[in-house]
């Protein structure tokens, strides 16, 4: 398949062109940044083209679209950061809602046929613990602009399936983290923290939230190799979970960094960064599992080792 993939010079993106490139798809590339130093080239086998173009320049994409003639989309590109959508909600509504609809007007008009998979967020279930795993079919409660917003794509993208016909799926992923990933989320956080005192060889405060918070965590190697299968086999017009059906404390996070250090240092809550401790709530991952056989392979031990890894092997 020839796939089109949006926000690729991101952290999943990288991952994921890898990943279908691999599986022996072509790739087309869109960012609005240029490709980063691995970005025209990967597993071997050259992406056919990177594109530099912003997600709401729809003469652009359109143009791409039209000429590279794409069997498939993973559509990324998006203003994922929880705290910048809540700064900026009215750039992450046309970003994240109107450049989807965009994307699938322009799709429906040059390449209907193609296969889609929008890609969601677990936060649109908001974080209210429930009785049972949840389902794809239960009631969606984003709690912030950043996950209002995927609501909005998540249902704008299932309604043009069902109304058009189209292949189009949406995926609802929660946490997911590796190597390269930046530190301002929670997992390359604790990891830069930690790294700073071996390199320091100082006894400094490590500075925390509350870490009785407890988050699905899984690999993003996993996490796009179940994108993958996605567009390969799954159902058009459903909604699927992926989750690695572990929840995690935070203070395990860090704990588990520290003694990858050989360290023991003090903890120190930050109040500027200290929430009531809530829980993510566990997915039902059933249907992607009957529709693509995915399951979670890769222990969360091994993904935090390879985050250690490339910390120290970072500049800090």
């Amino acid at each position: 398949m020839r796939i089109l993939v949006t926000g690729a010079a991101g952290f999943v993106g990288g991952y994921l062109m890898r990943t279908l490139l691999q599986a022996q798809h072509d790739v087309v590339a869109v960012d609005v940044v240029p490709p980063p130093d691995h970005g025209r080239r990967d597993a071997g086998k050259a992406i056919s083209a990177w594109h530099r173009v912003d997600l709401l320049d729809g003469e652009a994409l359109s143009r791409i679209v039209k000429d590279c003639r794409p069997d498939g989309l993973v559509h990324l590109a998006a203003i994922a950061s929880v705290p910048r959508s809540q700064a900026q909600p009215d750039l992450t509504y046309r970003v994240n809602v109107k450049g989807t609809l965009d994307l699938l007007r322009l799709f429906r008009r040059h390449a209907p046929r193609a296969r889609l998979l929008v890609v969601s967020t677990a936060q649109v279930y908001g974080n209210r613990r429930r009785p049972a795993p949840v389902r794809e079919d239960n009631v969606l409660e984003p709690g912030n602009a950043y996950a209002e917003s995927k609501a909005w794509a998540d249902f704008l993208a299932l309604l043009y399936a069902e109304r058009f016909g189209q292949e189009i799926m949406t995926v609802r992923p929660h946490n997911h983290t590796g190597p390269g990933q930046s530190p301002t989320y929670v997992v390359p956080a604790f990891a830069r923290q930690v790294a700073a005192v071996v390199r320091d060889r100082a006894t400094l405060p490590l500075s925390v939230g509350n870490l009785e918070s407890r988050r699905d965590i899984s690999d993003v190697r996993d996490v796009v190799d179940a994108y993958r299968l996605l567009l390969e086999k799954g159902r058009p017009a459903h909604a699927y979970n992926v989750a690695s059906g572990r929840l995690i404390p935070m203070r395990d996070i860090v704990e588990r960094f520290c003694r990858l250090a050989g360290i023991e240092p003090e903890v120190r809550v930050d109040p500027e960064r200290w929430r009531p401790a809530d829980e993510s709530p566990a997915l039902d991952i059933t249907a992607l599992r009957t529709d693509t056989g995915w399951l979670p392979r890769i222990p969360l031990e091994d993904t935090l080792q390879a985050v250690w890894r490339a910390e120290l092997a970072s500049d800090g």
